[in-house]
């Protein structure tokens, strides 16, 4: 016959029963004194739906924190209501993180959730992939687009200056050789040193108007990057003794001192038609700016780290202001020599892009009123 205490057990146990089916949370425990007395079968039976009570309100809490978005509850352990709740949250933990990586620009992700959902948010990401795409070609095209433009404006300021200086510089000195040719044969010049004087007027003024053009086409030539760079080991000294060879009737009219300070056996690496521009322009320069009776000095040694060549004069130097501005724009930097010879800053823009192809630096050092000193430096052998 089942005890009065057993009685009461078992309707605390339908009670329990009755809400876990209604879906109800439950707050209600089994208290030991209260069910002390039951028989051994009711005991385990109260024992056992309390641990179903305990894992139901686990559960149902569980639960609802999902419900309403709360992802970073940890699921219950070893609860049977909650198996499908637990692979449910593992699904929404990954789709946020593949979320995110979405939101961070990662369209290759693919999403496995819920069907339909899965369709219509993968949709959704390849259209994003797709605009991502776009836009990157858009953002291809118009940086290709802006490096047209500016090769484009780079050839446009090309053009102008070339024409600016064929239209000043060279008519100048090409009117000037045929007028003093003419006076040359309508025979207004008797006196024979009045015709050497002209001649070596004339000779210079070629040979200053052939600089400039053979500078022209070498500039025109590295802005289009048509000049061929062919380095090699090679002796300085013979392109310094050309390069003072060349300028032997300039200097003689400035009555200027041109030598060189270099071992007839120093080699460096470099393309010698290249470097035979720089130093026939840094000549040129010191030429220029050198006043009567000065001096100018082709040199290059070995500083252990690379050849150094530098052309030395004490002419006219320059104050910070000009220095200043010869090294920032050597293009626009407009000055006129001691015999009002005009320098228009194209060679010394040759120089630096000529010696920049040998991976050196153009340096100049200059004090206004004692003279200046451009240098850079070649491969050592």
């Amino acid at each position: 016959m089942i005890s009065e205490a057993d009685l009461k057990a078992i309707h605390s146990i339908q009670e329990a029963i009755d809400k876990i089916l209604s879906g109800q949370i439950l707050t209600y425990r089994f208290e030991e004194k209260e069910f002390s007395v039951v028989s051994e079968p009711v005991s385990q039976l109260v024992n056992s739906v309390q641990n179903l009570v305990n894992q139901y309100r686990e559960g149902f809490l569980f639960i609802i924190g999902l419900s309403k978005g709360n992802l970073e509850q940890v699921p219950p352990r070893n609860n049977q209501f909650v198996g499908s709740f637990k692979q449910l949250h593992s699904d929404l933990l990954h789709l946020r993180w593949q979320t995110q990586q979405i939101a961070q620009g990662d369209y290759a992700q693919q999403v496995s959730f819920m069907g339909d959902f899965s369709d219509s948010f993968n949709a959704m990401t390849e259209s994003l992939r797709q605009k991502q795409v776009l836009e990157n070609e858009l953002k291809e095209r118009e940086k290709s687009l802006r490096e047209a433009t500016a090769e484009l404006q780079q050839v446009i300021e090309m053009k102008d200056k070339l024409f600016s200086i064929i239209a000043h510089d060279l008519r100048g000195p090409i009117g000037n050789t045929g007028s003093l040719i003419k006076l040359i044969l309508d025979g207004d010049l008797a006196d024979p040193k009045e015709i050497n004087r002209t001649l070596r007027m004339i000779y210079t003024a070629s040979e200053s108007t052939y600089v400039l053009l053979e500078n022209l086409l070498a500039w025109s030539g590295s802005q289009r990057k048509d000049i061929p760079y062919n380095p090699g080991v090679h002796l300085l000294l013979p392109i310094f003794d050309d390069t003072i060879e060349l300028y032997s009737s300039a200097s003689e009219v400035k009555a200027l001192r041109i030598s060189s300070q270099v071992d007839q056996d120093l080699k460096a690496i470099f393309d010698p038609s290249m470097i035979r521009t720089v130093i026939r322009n840094l000549v040129n320069n010191a030429v220029k700016f050198t006043p009567r009776g000065g001096w100018i000095v082709l040199g290059a040694h070995n500083t252990g780290d690379e050849i150094e060549v530098y052309v030395r004069d004490n002419g006219i130097g320059m104050s910070p202001k000009i220095l200043s501005a010869l090294i920032n724009s050597p293009g626009e930097s407009i000055r006129y020599g001691t015999n009002h010879e005009k320098g228009h800053g194209l060679g010394l823009t040759l120089c630096q892009e000529l010696i920049h192809r040998h991976d050196g630096t153009l340096k100049v050092q200059s004090e206004e009123g004692k003279g200046s000193t451009f240098s850079f430096g070649l491969p050592i052998v």
